[in-house]
């Protein structure tokens, strides 16, 4: 793994020399991720993980969650992010790929349940 920013629709990171980390993981769609409801209807969130260790295999798995108001409700957000670090692409960049994913659960009504389900993504080393 390179230390630099990773970028590519719809995720960028950075990884600072030395650390070890990944840093302000976040999606960088116009309008966020979409979560789709059990029963129907969606919102739209921006996930970010600010920071998480990059393991000795050069993976990298983040979970953080976040209270909030969804659309009238109280909710628990969670954010989950899997990477691992790859060989560089066509053009000599190094390369990260994974998965990220979205759950929103209700307080008030835990069985409705919301999620994007896995978001496949790949980033290259812009710098």
């Amino acid at each position: 793994m390179e230390p630099g920013t990773y970028s590519a629709f719809p995720v960028t990171f950075y990884v600072p020399a030395g650390t070890g980390s990944v840093l302000n993981f976040s999606n960088t769609s116009a309008n966020g991720v979409q979560v789709n409801c059990a029963g129907g209807g969606y919102y739209l969130t921006r996930p970010t993980i600010l920071k998480t260790p990059i393991k000795q295999d050069q993976s990298f798995t983040a979970k953080t969650s976040e209270s909030g108001v969804v659309g009238g409700a109280n909710a628990t957000i969670t954010y989950f992010v899997t990477g691992y670090f790859q060989g560089p692409n066509a053009k000599g960049a190094a390369t990260a790929a994974g998965v990220f994913r979205v759950d929103i659960v209700f307080a008030d009504t835990p069985n409705r349940k919301c999620t994007s389900n896995d978001q496949p993504w790949t980033a290259a080393r812009s710098g």
